[in-house]
């Protein structure tokens, strides 16, 4: 699947399950201070933090279920890849990025099989400002697993989707 099918297929998950898909700040919202993972699109990154906003990526029956209620698909048909993003209150919130974390992007080897990437924090910002260099990046909607403590982005790793 190319990077425009993995775009367009985030993008209709997010659009169904909102009316605006593009999440603004909101003030007061919170930032684990306490060590937590979880998946969510990034939305944009700098030098001093990154914002994102969380989703649930739901599979099987509880997928399919909840695409039939955002509209997605008819009851009686399948679920492209067995999987559905839920996103159902967006809310960009705000972390600070740690310059010692642990970050991974997609790209390929020698063979042009997919493989996970090791990035310093530069190439993390970089990449993700610009969706150029790694697979599957979209600017302003990467989906990745961040783990944050301490109110920090101490990891993040992209989520690959078929």
């Amino acid at each position: 699947m190319n990077r425009q099918s993995v775009a367009a297929l985030i993008l209709l998950a997010c659009l169904a399950c909102a009316e605006d898909a593009t999440p603004t700040a909101t003030p007061g919202a919170s930032v684990p201070t306490s060590t937590e993972e979880f998946f969510a699109f990034v939305l944009s990154v700098d030098a001093s933090e990154m914002t994102f906003d969380r989703a649930e990526i739901l599979t099987g029956e509880e997928a399919h279920d909840a695409a039939v209620a955002a509209g997605v698909i008819g009851e009686d048909e399948d679920l492209p890849n067995d999987y559905f993003i839920l996103n159902p209150e967006e809310e960009a919130q705000s972390a600070a990025l740690s310059a010692g974390g642990t970050y991974v992007l997609l790209g390929f080897d020698e063979g042009q099989a997919l493989e996970e990437v090791p990035v310093d924090r530069d190439e993390l910002i970089e990449a993700l400002q610009d969706g150029e260099g790694y697979y599957g990046i979209v600017v302003g909607e990467t989906p990745m697993t961040l783990v944050i403590s301490g109110g920090e982005v101490i990891a993040a790793t992209q989520v690959y989707f078929p």
